[in-house]
């Protein structure tokens, strides 16, 4: 029945990710754009032996683009059964997860334009590779 509740949770977010619900919590930045602090994500596995569903959320205090503290929640579970023999094995499993960690995002200044994900890659040595 554990697993039910995962399953049950599980469903929530991914029927919330799939329809579009927007869950982010939006502060404007100096720069005018919103920061998001939450992800939701979820996903399904199925096949004809079984079926699992996860889903979860990643929540920054300071906003997913930048460093600092990060809380990933995470919580899924399913069923699956098979033939061994001749005995039918049927077997269920849950999970549930609180991750709390820090967020490295480090772009450097000098490299990149205006906070843009396009960023110059970084010489592999000293010498200059321009051409007359």
């Amino acid at each position: 029945m554990r697993v039910l509740g995962g399953v049950a949770a599980a469903c929530i977010v991914a029927v919330s990710v799939l329809c579009g619900v927007d869950c982010a919590f939006a502060e404007t930045a100096a720069m005018g754009a919103d920061v998001e602090h939450l992800m939701m994500f979820g996903g399904l596995d199925l096949w004809r032996n079984g079926g699992f569903l996860h889903g979860g959320a990643l929540w920054s205090p300071e906003g997913l683009n930048r460093d600092g503290f990060t809380l990933k929640l995470l919580t899924g579970g399913g069923t699956y059964h098979y033939r061994s023999g001749g005995a039918e094995i049927t077997g269920e499993m849950g999970l549930a997860a609180a991750m709390p960690g820090w967020r490295f995002k480090h772009v450097p200044a000098t490299r990149c334009a205006a906070r843009t994900s396009a960023c110059a890659p970084a010489p592999t040595s000293g010498i200059s590779q321009t051409m007359p």
